[in-house]
């Protein structure tokens, strides 16, 4: 625990609401999922509309490899915690998170 004057600082917060952690779906997660999506809620600040990004050169900062990166945003998608609204450029003639249409 930090000390007073930690606590009272007013900033920035993640908030997940308590009936989402409590679901089935999100007991089904496991702890990759759960700190990239973490992650993702890092990039909000209110005024970027959540457009928010698990590209890997953002999330390598984070301490995320490649694959594992990889398999927790499949399994985010999957379960319907993140939506893709807007593909990004293609790198090198790769897309690095294909979606299965």
């Amino acid at each position: 625990m930090g000390t007073a004057k930690d606590r009272n600082r007013k900033g920035r917060f993640v908030g997940i609401p308590y009936h989402i952690v409590d679901s089935k779906q999100w007991a089904q997660l496991g702890a990759p999922e759960i700190k990239l999506l973490m992650d993702l809620l890092l990039q909000f600040h209110g005024r970027n509309n959540g457009n928010l990004s698990p590209c890997y050169s953002l999330m390598k900062k984070r301490g995320w490899a490649r694959s594992s990166l990889y398999r927790a945003f499949s399994k985010l998608l999957h379960s319907g915690f993140i939506v893709i609204t807007r593909q990004g450029w293609k790198v090198r003639g790769r897309q690095y998170f294909p979606i299965d249409k």
